[in-house]
Protein backbone atom coordinates (compact mmCIF):
# COMPACT_ATOMS: atom_id res chain seq x y z
CA UNK A 1 0.00 0.00 0.00
CA UNK A 2 2.90 2.31 0.64
CA UNK A 3 4.01 1.92 -2.95
CA UNK A 4 0.66 3.10 -4.21
CA UNK A 5 0.65 6.09 -1.93
CA UNK A 6 4.17 7.05 -3.10
CA UNK A 7 3.07 6.89 -6.74
CA UNK A 8 -0.08 8.83 -5.92
CA UNK A 9 1.85 11.62 -4.20
CA UNK A 10 4.42 11.68 -7.00
CA UNK A 11 1.64 11.93 -9.61
CA UNK A 12 -0.09 14.65 -7.62
CA UNK A 13 3.17 16.64 -7.35
CA UNK A 14 3.81 16.42 -11.11
CA UNK A 15 0.26 17.60 -11.89
CA UNK A 16 0.55 20.49 -9.47
CA UNK A 17 3.93 21.59 -10.78
CA UNK A 18 2.85 21.44 -14.41
CA UNK A 19 -0.34 23.39 -13.60
CA UNK A 20 1.57 26.20 -11.94
CA UNK A 21 3.74 27.21 -14.89
CA UNK A 22 4.21 30.89 -15.74
CA UNK A 23 3.62 30.45 -19.49
CA UNK A 24 0.11 31.79 -20.39
CA UNK A 25 -2.27 29.48 -22.14
CA UNK A 26 -2.99 30.56 -25.72
CA UNK A 27 -5.52 29.20 -28.12
CA UNK A 28 -4.13 27.68 -31.27
CA UNK A 29 -7.24 28.84 -33.20
CA UNK A 30 -6.73 32.53 -34.04
CA UNK A 31 -9.85 32.81 -36.26
CA UNK A 32 -12.13 33.08 -33.22
CA UNK A 33 -10.45 36.22 -31.95
CA UNK A 34 -12.59 39.34 -31.90
CA UNK A 35 -10.82 42.71 -32.17
CA UNK A 36 -11.51 44.82 -29.12
CA UNK A 37 -11.10 48.57 -28.71
CA UNK A 38 -11.06 50.07 -25.24
CA UNK A 39 -12.44 53.57 -24.75
CA UNK A 40 -12.97 55.76 -21.74
CA UNK A 41 -16.56 55.76 -20.56
CA UNK A 42 -18.32 59.11 -20.74
CA UNK A 43 -21.69 60.19 -19.42
CA UNK A 44 -24.26 61.22 -22.08
CA UNK A 45 -27.25 60.27 -24.17
CA UNK A 46 -27.03 57.33 -26.50
CA UNK A 47 -28.81 57.59 -29.84
CA UNK A 48 -28.58 55.48 -32.92
CA UNK A 49 -30.12 55.95 -36.39
CA UNK A 50 -31.03 52.67 -38.05
CA UNK A 51 -32.32 52.28 -41.60
CA UNK A 52 -33.99 49.01 -42.43
CA UNK A 53 -35.30 47.70 -45.70
CA UNK A 54 -38.84 46.44 -45.82
CA UNK A 55 -42.39 47.13 -46.88
CA UNK A 56 -45.14 48.69 -44.85
CA UNK A 57 -48.87 48.52 -45.23
CA UNK A 58 -51.21 51.31 -44.32
CA UNK A 59 -53.89 50.70 -41.72
CA UNK A 60 -56.52 51.83 -44.18
CA UNK A 61 -56.41 50.93 -47.87
CA UNK A 62 -58.01 53.44 -50.17
CA UNK A 63 -58.10 53.49 -53.94
CA UNK A 64 -56.96 56.46 -55.98
CA UNK A 65 -59.82 57.17 -58.37
CA UNK A 66 -59.97 59.86 -61.01
CA UNK A 67 -63.40 61.37 -61.71
CA UNK A 68 -62.91 60.52 -65.39
CA UNK A 69 -60.55 58.16 -67.15
CA UNK A 70 -57.20 59.90 -67.37
CA UNK A 71 -53.74 58.69 -68.28
CA UNK A 72 -50.91 58.98 -65.73
CA UNK A 73 -48.36 61.48 -67.02
CA UNK A 74 -45.74 61.33 -64.23
CA UNK A 75 -45.17 59.30 -61.06
CA UNK A 76 -43.39 61.25 -58.35
CA UNK A 77 -42.67 58.44 -55.86
CA UNK A 78 -41.29 54.94 -56.06
CA UNK A 79 -41.64 51.92 -53.82
CA UNK A 80 -39.64 52.57 -50.67
CA UNK A 81 -39.73 56.39 -50.89
CA UNK A 82 -40.68 58.35 -47.79
CA UNK A 83 -43.96 60.17 -48.37
CA UNK A 84 -45.26 63.03 -46.27
CA UNK A 85 -48.95 63.74 -45.79
CA UNK A 86 -50.37 65.87 -48.58
CA UNK A 87 -47.51 65.15 -51.00
CA UNK A 88 -48.38 64.63 -54.69
CA UNK A 89 -47.92 61.02 -55.74
CA UNK A 90 -48.61 61.32 -59.46
CA UNK A 91 -49.72 63.66 -62.22
CA UNK A 92 -52.57 62.92 -64.60
CA UNK A 93 -52.49 63.97 -68.26
CA UNK A 94 -55.55 66.23 -68.20
CA UNK A 95 -55.19 67.87 -71.61
CA UNK A 96 -58.29 66.12 -72.97
CA UNK A 97 -60.22 66.90 -69.79
CA UNK A 98 -59.26 70.60 -70.13
CA UNK A 99 -60.56 70.60 -73.72
CA UNK A 100 -63.83 69.02 -72.55
CA UNK A 101 -64.11 71.64 -69.80
CA UNK A 102 -63.59 74.48 -72.30
CA UNK A 103 -66.25 73.02 -74.59
CA UNK A 104 -68.66 72.58 -71.67
CA UNK A 105 -68.14 76.23 -70.64
CA UNK A 106 -68.93 77.36 -74.19
CA UNK A 107 -72.10 75.27 -74.17
CA UNK A 108 -73.07 76.72 -70.79
CA UNK A 109 -72.61 80.28 -72.07
CA UNK A 110 -74.79 79.45 -75.09
CA UNK A 111 -77.50 77.93 -72.90
CA UNK A 112 -77.45 80.90 -70.51
CA UNK A 113 -77.86 83.26 -73.50
CA UNK A 114 -80.78 81.15 -74.78
CA UNK A 115 -82.43 81.28 -71.34
CA UNK A 116 -82.12 85.10 -71.27
CA UNK A 117 -83.56 85.33 -74.79
CA UNK A 118 -86.49 83.08 -73.85
CA UNK A 119 -87.13 85.12 -70.70
CA UNK A 120 -87.17 88.30 -72.82
CA UNK A 121 -89.60 86.71 -75.30
CA UNK A 122 -91.81 85.57 -72.44
CA UNK A 123 -91.83 89.09 -71.01
CA UNK A 124 -92.74 90.54 -74.42
CA UNK A 125 -95.54 88.01 -74.81
CA UNK A 126 -96.91 88.91 -71.38
CA UNK A 127 -96.78 92.63 -72.20
CA UNK A 128 -98.60 92.07 -75.49
CA UNK A 129 -101.33 89.95 -73.90
CA UNK A 130 -101.80 92.26 -70.92
CA UNK A 131 -104.33 94.61 -72.60
CA UNK A 132 -106.46 91.63 -73.59
CA UNK A 133 -106.42 90.20 -70.09
CA UNK A 134 -107.50 93.62 -68.68
CA UNK A 135 -110.43 93.77 -71.07
CA UNK A 136 -111.58 90.34 -70.02
CA UNK A 137 -111.61 91.33 -66.39
CA UNK A 138 -113.60 94.50 -66.99
CA UNK A 139 -116.55 93.62 -69.22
Amino acid sequence: MRTYSKFFFLFLAVVMISGCTTKPLESQDTEDRVPVRIEEAIRGTFSQHVELAGRTKSRIDFPIIAPSPLMVKEIYVQIGDEVKEGASLLLFDDEEAQQQLTEARKQLATLEKNVKDLQALQQQALEQTEPYSKNRRNP
